[in-house]
């Protein structure tokens, strides 16, 4: 998800449980760097690299170092371990048990405004938008033609050869639904508006 706060050093940043893909301006240089890293169970550096990697006189640990931090954000747990245990998560899995995976149970009233429908039509709660960039993401969350793949989604990463095996075969673990599914793009979106210090309003 891009960030928009212009006092901050990091631009974006994807997740998808232990992985990360962060996009940070790099403070020396002012110029854009994307860096992939991998954790362990424990929150510990396990893998990683970043595009600048091989440039001359780059510091390849100093960008993965500024990433690190970013995951933490003060914290004493990685965000991914603060999403799992975080009520966003907890609400949008509860959401995609009961009303499933796909956006077409959202109903577009309006520009950003959506509204989710039980199975007997009664709606059961409503997605409003209130400015051109959350309404982007809200639509690019909602796109139809969106697909994942294991070529183009970090959601793919960390998957065992039984998973893999299951999607394949059009039988996702209940785990993996979740992971592709809206519910989990718009839980993280949550969480990281959170983790920003976004207000409620």
């Amino acid at each position: 998800m891009h960030l928009h706060n212009s006092k901050d050093i990091y631009r974006f940043i994807d997740f998808s449980r232990s992985t990360y893909q962060i996009q940070l301006i790099d403070p020396g240089t002012k110029q854009k760097v994307w860096t992939f890293l991998q954790l362990d169970s424990s929150g510990a550096f396990l893998d990683g690299f970043c595009d600048q990697e091989e440039t001359e006189g780059f510091s390849f640990c100093s960008h993965l170092e500024l990433a690190r931090q970013r995951i933490y954000n003060g914290h004493t747990l990685p965000l991914h371990v603060r999403f799992e245990k975080s009520l966003w998560n907890s609400l949008c899995l509860m959401a995609q048990e009961r009303w499933g995976g796909s956006s077409s149970r959202l109903q577009k009233k309006g520009k950003g405004h959506y509204v989710c429908l039980s199975s007997s039509g009664k709606a059961v709660f409503w997605i409003k938008a209130k400015n051109k960039e959350a309404i982007k993401i809200l639509n690019d969350f909602l796109d139809p033609q969106k697909a994942e793949s294991e070529e183009t989604s970090l959601k793919f990463s960390n998957l065992s050869q039984e998973e893999l095996m299951l999607w394949r075969e059009g039988e996702p673990s209940p785990a993996l639904k979740y992971e592709l599914s809206f519910w989990s793009d718009f839980a993280k979106w949550m969480m990281l508006l959170q983790d920003c210090g976004e207000k409620y309003s």
